[in-house]
């Protein structure tokens, strides 16, 4: 009757240490399913990737008109769009007091660059998930807003319809006199 009472004591341990084995696994299978599930969750998110192939500026005697080319890339797993399209310029006066100027994209009258010939990557042009689109962004500033100032670097803000900002900064823009000189570069 020992034998069988000493058995009858062990049997609740070794069901105990069987059952914390299965939740162990269980918290392993949990965990990385939360994982899988948290790392789903990240690719969803908005994620727009910038890269400038090219920026330009031509000078008419009342403004400035800046084109730039531009790929806007999707990394995540949903569709985005663009939704607002800036050009931030950092410059200095002729005092050396920084300023900073934003000034919206424009599609109309961009007929200095050779006018229709150019696929614009206007506000509203949807990206879907993991695509690329390719464009010219233009923006336009009255002459006087940078006379004798020196311009430290022009960044391109790119806003999509979720509110997020990225954005790419050059500081070179070259100047052109014709659309033949951007087909050359």
């Amino acid at each position: 009757m020992s034998d069988q009472s000493n058995l009858l004591n062990w049997v609740p341990a070794i069901a105990a240490w069987i059952g914390a084995f299965f939740a162990y696994l269980n918290a392993r299978r949990s965990n990385r399913a939360l994982r899988l599930t948290e790392q789903q969750e990240e690719r969803r998110k908005p994620n727009l990737v910038l890269y400038l192939q090219g920026g330009y500026l031509c000078k008419t005697d009342e403004e400035r008109v800046y084109m730039f080319l531009l790929s806007v890339s999707n990394l995540s797993d949903t569709d985005n769009a663009v939704a607002r399209n800036d050009l931030r310029i950092e410059y200095r006066t002729a005092f050396n007091f920084s300023a900073t100027v934003d000034i919206p994209s424009v599609s109309q009258g961009i007929d200095i660059f050779g006018g229709e010939s150019h696929s614009t990557l206007e506000t509203g042009v949807k990206i879907e998930a993991h695509q690329t689109v390719v464009g010219k962004v233009f923006f336009r500033l009255n002459k006087a807003m940078l006379q004798d100032c020196a311009v430290d670097s022009y960044i391109i803000v790119v806003t999509d319809t979720h509110g997020k900002r990225t954005s790419v900064a050059t500081s070179l823009v070259q100047e052109v006199f014709d659309e033949t000189e951007i087909e050359k570069g």
